[in-house]
Parts: structure tokens; sequence; C-alpha cells
């Protein structure tokens, strides 16, 4: 069983190298910089893999493995795909992850 907090907003930490998970969400519409909400998750059959289903700048909606994800924002109420951050924002008042 699967339950999704209401109102979870990721931000895109694209992984690099050969083992990266594909397809890589820098090149397929994702921007840094950019909290998105987590419209739902989908698991491979078979495979320890998890995708989460984000709404990229295009507005197309797209799985994108969790391993590029990082949690940014907790908002029940805001029902927006996607919050633009700037650089003087701090999305992490604890700090950011290690």
């Amino acid at each position: 069983m699967i339950y999704i907090e209401p109102g979870i907003y990721v931000f895109i930490k694209q992984i690099a190298g050969s083992q990266a998970p594909t397809p890589l969400p820098l090149e397929s519409g994702f921007s840094e910089g950019t909290l998105y909400r987590v419209l739902g998750v989908s698991f491979a059959p078979g495979s320890d893999q998890c995708f989460v289903m984000l709404a990229n700048d295009c507005n197309e909606i797209r799985f994108v493995a969790n391993s590029h994800t990082r949690f940014g924002a907790l908002d029940k109420n805001a029902l927006l795909p996607r919050i633009a951050v700037s650089g003087s924002e701090n999305i992490f008042p604890l700090g950011p992850p290690t």
C-alpha cells in the first residue's frame, strides 16, 4: 500500500554518471530552482525503482526516478504544480540535507 502525503513538493537533483536512471529530468523539461508537486508514485514491476509523477515546465506529465528528487517542501494548501524558488529563498529552514 502506498500513501502519498498531500502537498509534497520535490526539487530535482539529477544524478550524473552512467548508472543514472533515465530519462534524465534536466533533459526532459525540468529545471533546477523549481519545486514540483508530487502528483503520484509508480513502481516498475520486478524492480526496486520507484518513479514520481511530476508536471514539467512544459506542463507534460513525466515519471522521474525518485533518486533524481529530493524533498523540498510540504504545503497541504497549495494547488500549484510548480513553485519557482529564487536563489535568495531558503527552502530548508533547518538547513540543507546532507
